[in-house]
């Protein structure tokens, strides 16, 4: 890996770092706010609640005591002109009790005046009257006063009535949390004593614990005379809340991600493809020079009368020079199809093959050439036959006969079998060669690739199996390879009849 590449890497992974970073700070620092922000929210629904549920208890007995004044067989309302002062004075007093009264005047312009028997409608008026001055002294300060003992006694009994309740303090305090878009579960905490404990929102800590909002007194006289609600595990409730901005922040920090991660497979790729053509032109450069070579060697010495007259010598040098001249044609047929391979106009002049006739005439053809013995055994069914170009198809199998060669030790020993399955024609060629690792089998297909044999110093460059899947798919067929170290390898031909 050159320099220049180790450090584009290096930046890339760095800024990755950096950004992922900074987007999960950022992440952390909004669920903190959202959580500070829920725990406000809930301690000002709490606070309010509080006092709505006490207002509404105030309510209920203020009008309790309302009624109990307009009761005639409870109380009477009568009225009569300070003689000094020149207001109405109202009385309450018991029924039960002559002497257990209460007077008061009032200096509203619309009580001022005497009440008349059966006025009911300035009765009530005055009843109101009282009843919302005992709310205002009494209840909302949580006193009783007893002005008279019967009505103080009943006042009493309606407090312990509707005293603080957490049923009716739920409803309340739903209402207000409802209204700020809170949906959680919680609970209620009765403590005798206050505590000034209010945890602040820690984001370690608030995953599992709960939000406990400020005590607020009850008023209950003997116990729980504080009360706190506790919001447990609020954890689901605030990512409901930020799921949107939290999703589309990990969406793009995946992103991000995907790209560094593609960017530096892409350039790791470009750098193993540039090494592999580098060694692909030394390979196929050396494997033009020496056809080339023996070509000029053997022109050179046609030129020798001796050699002229010589027919023996003279059709040895011919047969020289038709042979590298087949061989030179091959190898510009192999790199001329790799530019074929991305041309989607390309069609293959497609005709009946007799297998057989193809296999028989390979055979022969490496039998005479090659350097080491080479012994095959064939399997093909009688007038087999495949439609495809007989040019690509003679290329096919000579580039994976050539390989059973070149890839055996002392002795190549092939097996090649053809059998029919599923509308194809099947080309078994089996070799007892040194054999290819399981794991290098998926990238001997690839263009340009060798395994490298430190031990056998094989001349190649790298397109004989891409010019084999290459013809194959050009004719809709398929290819498979098995192999195992010094056991042997076989290839599989699917064509299509």
């Amino acid at each position: 890996m050159s320099k220049n590449t180790r450090l584009l890497l290096s930046a890339c992974l760095l800024a990755t770092a950096a950004f992922l970073f900074i987007q999960f700070y950022w992440i952390k620092t909004y669920y903190t706010s959202t959580l500070i922000n829920f725990e406000r929210d809930i301690n000002l629904a709490f606070e309010d609640g509080i006092k709505k549920e006490f207002i509404l208890r105030c309510d209920t007995i203020q009008q309790a005591i309302q009624d109990r004044l307009m009761d005639s067989n409870k109380f009477t309302i009568s009225s009569k002109m300070h003689p000094i002062e020149k207001v109405e004075v109202y009385t309450i007093r018991s029924t039960k009790d002559y002497n257990d009264k209460f007077s008061s005047s009032f200096s509203s312009q619309q009580l001022n005046r005497p009440l008349v028997k059966g006025d009911l409608l300035f009765k009530r008026k005055i009843a109101e009257t009282f009843a919302r001055s005992i709310r205002q002294e009494d209840l909302e300060n949580h006193i009783i006063y007893y002005r008279i003992q019967d009505l103080g006694r009943y006042i009493e009994e309606k407090t312990n009535d509707y005293q603080f309740d957490t049923v009716s303090l739920r409803k309340t305090f739903d209402y207000y949390l409802n209204s700020r878009g809170i949906k959680s579960r919680y609970t209620f905490i009765l403590q005798d004593k206050d505590s000034t404990l209010n945890n602040q929102p820690k984001l370690s800590y608030h995953f599992n614990a709960p939000i406990i909002t400020k005590a607020f007194p009850t008023y209950l006289i003997k116990k729980n005379h504080y009360v706190r609600a506790s919001f447990t595990a609020p954890f689901g409730y605030l990512i409901s809340k930020t799921w949107l901005l939290i999703g589309a922040s990990l969406l793009l920090m995946t992103i991000v991600s995907f790209l560094i991660w593609f960017l530096t497979k892409t350039l790791l790729t470009a750098q193993k493809v540039a090494i592999v053509k580098e060694n692909f032109i030394s390979n196929i450069t050396h494997e033009f020079k020496t056809p080339i070579a023996t070509v000029a060697i053997a022109a050179e010495a046609l030129k020798n009368n001796n050699t002229i007259q010589d027919s023996e010598k003279r059709s040895r040098y011919l047969a020289h020079i038709k042979n590298e001249a087949q061989r030179l044609n091959l190898l510009v047929d192999q790199v001329m199809s790799l530019s074929l391979q991305h041309q989607a106009t390309y069609i293959p002049h497609k005709e009946k093959i007799v297998i057989s006739e193809v296999i028989n005439q390979l055979i022969k053809l490496h039998q005479v050439k090659s350097d080491k013995p080479f012994l095959v055994n064939t399997d093909i069914y009688e007038h087999a036959t495949v439609n495809a170009d007989k040019n690509q198809f003679y290329h096919a199998l000579n580039n994976i006969m050539d390989n059973a060669i070149k890839y055996s030790e002392n002795e190549a020993n092939l097996h090649i079998s053809v059998y029919h399955e599923n509308g194809f024609a099947l080309i078994e060629m089996t070799d007892k060669g040194i054999g290819i690792e399981k794991a290098l089998l998926k990238l001997v297909f690839d263009k340009f690739y060798r395994v490298n044999r430190p031990h056998h110093s094989i001349k190649g460059h790298g397109l004989g199996l891409t010019f084999v899947k290459q013809i194959i798919e050009q004719h809709q067929g398929w290819c498979k390879i098995e192999s195992e170290i010094k056991i042997g390898t076989k290839v599989t031909l699917a064509w299509p009849q």
